[in-house]
């Protein structure tokens, strides 16, 4: 054994059977009919079937849902990845692994029972192939920043501001960026990137621009957010909309809001304060625990996570394309997150629901 060999991780992807679709697997992960725990109440067909410690652990996870199959819970099965191993969580029809259901505790978890490359995990009717590959920690960060791409839109007197930071997504987070100067480039990347985004990735398209009510303007030239929206929605992927805007980008945020699915993000950087009610405000209690002043090179950014770089460095982990949101919480500043809300309408499609970093099958 060479002991100055690198050190080697299981990393685990399930294969659904009977669409190929993938779903990796980075974080402990809770599959289930909704993308959040739900919590029982009287006048459900079961009551809650796990205790309230329980329950609340399961709520902090992510999650992938897997709608339009009646034959699975709400709350169904959590796959650990470490193990890497399943168990259920007490679910009505059970989980099986290679026909053979899996252990139950009332009220708790059941025992996690380990998994192999090749074995058969089913749950509800949906089976799903596990695939295990052992591989070093370059290999499996290389395998993430494969899947993300991007572009930052700009006009020539903001070029410089945009170029900071998709030099910073290319350098520390292993981002293909590509710069647009002017409506026209920034158009034809969005199509661009509709062909070149990978299914499973993370795509960030940013905006570097003035705003004026739900109109972008980049040298003059208005454009309207709505139209955007549009081009941004068919590209594959999980997607980080950022609009690094002079101006208050509230009314951007309510049409995202009512218009973005729930595959998208939208992170503003504004100068007008955030405000209150629209979807997602920040708060702010562990703003030590950001990476402020990323890019290291400006002193103004010292103790204010006020930058769009900022906010993607803390979203957007090195070794993982499940965004982090757990920070959202507890921070509260200039910077805003917004969710996408709407779900697919073509229910044979594989959107990627960035609430909880979590996946949304529909059959």
């Amino acid at each position: 054994m060479n002991d100055d060999a690198p050190e080697k991780r299981k990393v685990l992807t399930l294969r659904h059977e009977a669409t190929s679709r993938l779903v990796p697997i980075d974080v402990v992960t809770v599959i289930g009919r909704n993308d959040t725990y739900y919590r029982y109440t009287d006048g459900d067909e079961r009551q809650d079937r796990l205790r309230g410690d329980v329950a609340e652990g399961l709520a902090a996870l992510n999650y992938i849902k897997i709608s339009s199959d009646s034959q699975i819970s709400r709350t169904h099965g959590v796959i650990d990845p470490a193990l890497p191993g399943a168990a259920d969580l007490n679910s009505t029809n059970g989980t099986y692994l290679n026909a053979a259901r899996l252990h139950t505790r009332p009220g708790e978890p059941g025992p996690q029972t380990e998994l192999h490359h090749g074995d058969v995990l089913t749950i509800g009717q949906q089976r799903f192939a596990v695939e295990l590959m052992d591989l070093t920690l370059a290999e499996h960060v290389a395998r993430v920043h494969a899947g993300r791409r991007g572009c930052y839109a700009s006009d020539w007197g903001r070029l410089v501001r945009a170029e900071r930071v998709a030099h910073f997504l290319e350098e520390r987070k292993g981002f293909a960026m590509s710069a647009a100067v002017g409506w026209g480039p920034a158009i034809a990347a969005c199509y661009g990137l509709q062909t070149s985004a990978e299914p499973d990735g993370v795509v960030v398209v940013g905006f570097c621009a003035e705003v004026r009510g739900d109109d972008l303007l980049l040298d003059g030239q208005p454009m309207g957010f709505q139209k955007l929206l549009p081009l941004i929605t068919r590209i594959p992927g999980r997607k980080v909309v950022v609009l690094d805007v002079d101006g208050d980008p509230t009314a951007c945020e309510r049409r995202f809001a009512a218009e973005g699915y729930e595959d998208m993000l939208l992170l503003t950087a504004g100068d007008a304060p955030a405000l209150d009610g629209v979807v997602g405000t920040l708060g702010t209690g562990a703003i030590d625990q950001l990476k402020l002043g990323v890019s290291g090179d400006d002193p103004s950014l010292s103790g204010a996570a006020d930058d769009a770089r900022d906010g993607l460095d803390a979203l957007l982990p090195a070794d993982s394309n499940v965004l982090a949101v757990e920070w959202l919480a507890s921070y509260r500043g200039r910077l805003k997150v917004t969710f996408g809300e709407r779900p697919r309408e073509d229910h044979a499609s594989l959107s990627h629901s960035l609430r909880f970093g979590s996946t949304t099958f529909r059959f």
